[in-house]
């Protein structure tokens, strides 16, 4: 039986790192001690963010028909490494299977970690426009450069190799200081996450908190 599901495919790459952090962080000493999860890795679903400009609501019954695979395996749980999907995925009444929410997850740890820190969230303009990181108990503020960050994104989607210096140059003009925390609330973003803590940024990666998560709620 399985007992997680990745709603993937937005995108591929994220998927697949919340895999690999899946696997890499699980305790085991042979094969048969990892998670068994399914991946349903599909990259066709209309883009998030400009469903939520245009409020196009129709991205809630596409998730909720690709739900159903869950259900015939009887998935009890499931994640999505794409946090502008949430919002959408929030507004999905089912009980089963359940989510194991990727924002909520982050939100838990910033507030036990960072409460009195300069925290910083990089995200789509869906992401940002919709609230997912706005928070009644501890204090977030989206990036400045909004639009430099949203090319960053696209660049990762198209596999360009100037993804990373645009995304160093973006993080610069934030003239951080030693509080200043960078949340990588798009998942695209992680890829850079071990490149971005060699250039000394202090970055959260969201798909990492998810992964340990899942891990400790999943047995």
């Amino acid at each position: 039986m399985y007992k997680i599901g990745i709603l993937g495919g937005m995108g591929p790459e994220a998927t697949n790192l919340l895999f690999k952090y899946i696997i890499k962080y699980k305790d085991v000493k042979t094969d048969q001690e990892h998670l068994p999860l399914i991946i349903l890795n599909n990259p066709s679903f209309p883009d998030r963010t400009k469903a939520i400009i245009d409020k196009d609501d129709k991205l809630i019954n596409l998730f909720k028909n690709e739900l159903k695979t869950f259900k015939k395996l009887n998935v009890k749980y499931y994640c999505c490494p794409c946090n502008t999907a949430h919002y959408f995925l929030r507004k999905i009444d089912d009980k089963k299977p359940i989510l194991i929410d990727l924002i909520s997850t982050t939100q838990n740890y910033l507030l036990e970690h960072h409460k009195k820190d300069n925290i910083i969230i990089l995200s789509t303009k869906g992401t940002k426009i919709s609230n997912l990181y706005t928070f009644d108990n501890i204090k977030t503020n989206y990036t400045t450069y909004q639009d430099e960050i949203d090319e960053v994104i696209t660049l990762i989607k198209a596999q360009s190799n100037k993804a990373l210096d645009k995304l160093k140059l973006t993080l610069q003009k934030e003239k951080p200081s030693k509080n200043t925390i960078f949340v990588l609330a798009c998942t695209e973003l992680s890829i850079y996450y071990e490149e971005l803590k060699k250039l000394n940024y202090n970055v959260i990666d969201p798909l990492i908190l998810l992964s340990k998560r899942i891990i400790k709620l999943v047995k």
